[in-house]
């Protein structure tokens, strides 16, 4: 019996088919994630605002810091993060500043050790709002917050070790941090990125609870110990000074209600005439929001202790009321009123217009 004839078309059509299911069925697997390159993650905040009246300079419009920020996962338990900062100095010069660089390692949320430039988790606001003002109800820092740079009373950024994690329980949630860092430099704006003034470390160290049945609410403390190093050019800075920060906040946020207060203090104790200087730094914010509207309050107060060798002399107390609209969901709108007194001087009113985004 003779069998039909196959066009050889066929045969090889049904070769090429029979290759290609063979070749799917053993397709190899993927590369382990080990092999996979990080994928870098940029997002970008920046503000521009009308300042009127404020610190008793002409009415002017100003660009606010141009925040650069960087995330990477490296792996499940390994990241990195950095923030890039453009901003103009008081000469209208262009200055870059790497205000976060850090790796860090998290195997879960009980424990997590990062190491490099970071914000000092002084308190509440420190660890929560960073360079961005999109993320703060209000247009400004508290007083007690100000960056080093501009004033500040506290050393905001730290460069070295720090461990932190929260320990979930069924009535309360632990957070804690404990970092082992540079201390301050000779002035207090100067942050020691590369050589420490002085063979002895800062030690840092944070605790607060949050009791799971009061969503929002967050009770904590910190405690801050260096030795700032002698400023031999400095008249009265020719002994090294002890330094104690002490500090406290409650804070109850929700979506739509927001109260923050934190209280620190700052010891220093000149170690060649053994005097003891104390400063205070306080704030109280609240807010409440309705739909996309945001009135908000708060009332700063700083008193630098007469006398004191390395911080300058701020004895004054700011009420700041405000309004913050988000007209959209990457992008808001806010005004200010300040009423400032400074201590031995006239009262002064000022204005503080912003919009602040994200991209």
């Amino acid at each position: 019996m003779r069998l039909p004839s196959v066009p050889v078309t066929a045969l090889v059509m049904t070769a090429i088919l029979g290759t290609a299911a063979s070749a799917s069925a053993q397709e190899p697997a993927p590369p382990p994630a080990e092999s996979v390159p990080p994928r870098l993650t940029l997002r970008g905040f920046t503000n521009v605002d009308l300042g009127v009246n404020e610190n008793d300079q002409p009415s002017t419009f100003s660009l606010g810091q141009f925040d650069m920020f960087v995330t990477s996962a490296l792996s499940e338990s390994w990241s990195f993060l950095a923030e890039v900062n453009f901003e103009f100095n008081d000469e209208n010069e262009l200055a870059t500043d790497i205000e976060r660089a850090q790796i860090r390692y998290a195997p879960s949320d009980r424990f997590s050790i990062a190491a490099g430039r970071m914000h000092t988790p002084l308190g509440y606001w420190n660890q929560t709002f960073h360079h961005g003002a999109w993320f703060q109800t209000t247009c400004t820092r508290p007083e007690m917050y100000l960056f080093e740079d501009e004033g500040g009373i506290l050393p905001v950024h730290e460069i070295g070790l720090q461990a932190s994690g929260t320990l979930h329980g069924s009535a309360v949630d632990f957070k804690y941090s404990a970092s082992v860092v540079n201390g301050r430099g000779r002035i207090p704006d100067e942050v020691t990125n590369l050589q420490d003034r002085n063979g002895k470390k800062a030690f840092n160290g944070l605790l607060s609870f949050a009791p799971t049945g009061v969503r929002g609410l967050e009770v904590g403390g910190n405690t801050y110990v260096d030795q700032i190093p002698a400023d031999p050019e400095t008249p009265g800075r020719e002994a090294p000074i002890d330094e104690l920060i002490l500090g406290g906040y409650l804070v109850y946020v929700r979506s739509d209600v927001e109260f923050l207060a934190e209280v620190t203090h700052v010891r220093h104790r000149d170690k060649g005439t053994d005097a003891e200087f104390g400063t205070w730094g306080f704030y109280v914010q609240g807010s409440k929001k309705f739909g996309h509207w945001r009135p908000y309050y708060r009332y700063d107060k700083v008193d630098v202790a007469d006398g004191d060798p390395f911080l300058a002399p701020k004895d004054m107390q700011r009420h700041t009321a405000g309004l913050r609209v988000d007209a959209m969901p990457w992008a808001a709108i806010k005004g200010e009123y300040h009423l400032t007194k400074p201590h031995g001087g006239d009262n002064v009113s000022s204005g503080l217009f912003q919009v602040a985004f994200t991209f």
